[in-house]
């Protein structure tokens, strides 16, 4: 079987990260010859490249040598190490070190040669890209630890097997969030994606709804990390009235003086066109769509706000 080969994403040059870490590109050369700490990745033409790996490593030893660190003292330490030594070092705590960011693996060629072609929407993410398939990640272990955040796949059809395929693929590489991109795919599988929580987007992807998704990526680490910016927001919420429920509801009748369910169905069906409107919206670049996102997840939380209003005003019906 081919080899696994992933590619990491993004890549700095020597430049970018001196500029991100606030060493010198000189005294990085130096570190590199001296003690090893340089870019794990060499471009064809063989200039140094730093994966996103490299750079929180070496902006931790940065905020280390700001404190008066010996270089020599912790040139040959892990990074867990470094943390630990950072956070006792620190009165706040975390404040200095580098924001986590979600590990998001690509799968399949075209899905890599559209990410090489539009590299701005992995600008957030920590990205592995496998240029082989599904089945030649399940079958390989370096990709089941640490894990990932989410897992996009190409894939060729939609059908029992690619199912099969699909949970596997959650189960080796333990992420929540698994996407699935093709060409096209039947109402009844699209109901099966769903059903094992598996989104569908097309391929290539909708630059939009590819970006709502790497998006989605980094709201919910965000979340679970307790970030201050995005952890009030809840997990996406799936609707509970559909379009016929809530034209049997603007219908209803009442004599209270309080909400009646014709004024929460408006509202809510306004709600339900809104949020499709910022999943759908096209974009032009990553921060458009990092904008989008929000908005989606702000709207669905409100949606499901008012579907709870409606479900507690038709209860007092009764």
């Amino acid at each position: 079987m081919t080899p696994c080969v992933l590619e990491s994403r993004p890549l700095y040059s020597i430049g970018t990260v001196s500029r991100l870490t606030g060493i010198k590109a000189d005294t990085l050369r130096i570190w590199e010859r001296r003690y090893g700490l340089g870019a794990t990745k060499k471009s064809t033409g063989g200039r140094r490249e730093y994966t996103q790996s490299d750079l929180e490593h070496l902006q931790i030893i940065a905020a280390l040598r700001t404190q008066g660190t010996r270089i020599g003292d912790i040139c040959n330490l892990d990074r867990k190490t470094l943390e630990l030594m950072l956070r006792c070092s620190h009165s706040h705590g975390t404040a200095t070190l580098p924001k986590l960011r979600p590990r998001v693996l690509f799968i399949g060629e075209d899905l890599a040669d559209w990410l090489d072609l539009h590299p701005g929407y992995l600008a957030k993410v920590s990205a592995f890209i496998s240029r082989t398939s599904a089945e030649a990640i399940i079958s390989a272990p370096e990709t089941r630890q640490p894990g990932y955040d989410a897992v996009f796949v190409q894939c060729s059809t939609i059908d029992h097997s690619t199912v099969i395929e699909l949970e596997n693929l959650r189960r080796v590489t333990g992420a929540n969030q698994l996407v699935a991109c093709a060409t096209s795919v039947s109402s009844a599988w699209l109901n099966e994606l769903k059903r094992i929580d598996v989104t569908m987007l097309s391929l290539p992807p909708n630059p939009g709804k590819l970006g709502t998704e790497i998006n989605r990526s980094v709201i919910d680490l965000a979340r679970n990390l307790g970030d201050s910016d995005t952890g009030e927001l809840a997990n996406a919420k799936p609707r509970q009235f559909s379009d016929r429920q809530l034209e049997q509801a603007w219908s209803i009748e009442t004599t209270q003086a309080s909400i009646s369910p014709t004024q929460l169905s408006q509202l809510i069906k306004e709600l339900n066109t809104f949020e499709l409107l910022s999943s759908e919206c096209p974009v032009d670049n990553w921060q458009e769509s990092a904008v989008n996102s929000c908005v989606y997840a702000y709207t669905n939380q409100a949606r499901w706000l008012m579907e709870k209003a409606m479900q507690a005003v038709l209860e007092g019906q009764k």
